[in-house]
């Protein structure tokens, strides 16, 4: 039996013999396991699309020795200057989102103080 995996970038780029990957198997119940993979990223790698893919050997019930693959959903690398972009943008809206709030919340507290102050005491 063997086990094995790939970085694919619409085609092979890396397996587990390039360092910065990493993975780990555990054995997760009668005929069932759990794959983890781990990718450190170099800074130097190219943006774009990939996707992780695993194949390996399984014994079966009958112990019939059978190939099984799983892949990744793609995801996406970018360069540093992208993903510092992207969390600008995403704090600027995070930022505006609370400003809204923060006064929405002041209009109704003044309202609230508003209110009881008017409200007659029995």
């Amino acid at each position: 039996m063997y086990s094995t995996f790939l970085l694919c970038f619409y085609f092979s780029i890396l397996n587990q013999h390039f360092f910065p990957t990493r993975f780990h198997w555990e054995s997760t119940g009668l005929f069932e396991s759990a794959v983890i993979i781990f990718w450190d990223i170099p800074a130097n790698q190219t943006p774009g699309s990939y996707r992780i893919t695993y194949y390996c050997d399984h014994r079966e019930l009958g112990g019939q020795v059978k190939s099984a693959q799983g892949s990744s959903k793609t995801f996406k690398v970018t360069t540093s200057q992208e993903k510092v972009e992207f969390l600008n943008n995403k704090w600027e809206r995070k930022a505006q989102l609370l400003n809204k709030i923060n006064a929405w919340a002041k209009e109704e507290n003044k309202k609230a103080l508003h209110t009881n102050i008017l409200k007659p005491q029995l």
